[in-house]
């Protein structure tokens, strides 16, 4: 016979402030990202693992890792913008 446990499970709750999104998030594979940021693969995986990581983390899903195509899009605009010489002598 099996025993159910009467003790009550945990449960967790997450609280966001972020806006309900109207569109489903969408996943991108390595092959995209790497397409999308000219590093390589162990540069990625060097910056994910380091704390903070320095590049949004992928996630496994059915064996397979993605990430959020959201979040690599805003690390690329997060990232500083060039600044050319020309530029600099300008506004000194």
């Amino acid at each position: 016979m099996i025993k159910k446990s009467t003790s009550p499970q945990p449960v967790v709750f997450v609280e966001t402030h972020d806006k309900p999104s109207r569109h489903p998030l969408r996943l991108i594979g390595k092959q995209e990202v790497l397409h999308r940021v000219p590093v390589t693969f162990a540069t990625l995986w060097h910056w994910m693992r380091q704390e903070p990581p320095k590049f949004p983390r992928s996630r496994v899903l059915g064996g397979k890792t993605a990430w959020v195509e959201a979040e690599v899009e805003a690390w690329i605009k997060a990232q500083p913008e060039s600044v050319f010489k020309k530029m600099t002598e300008e506004v000194a």
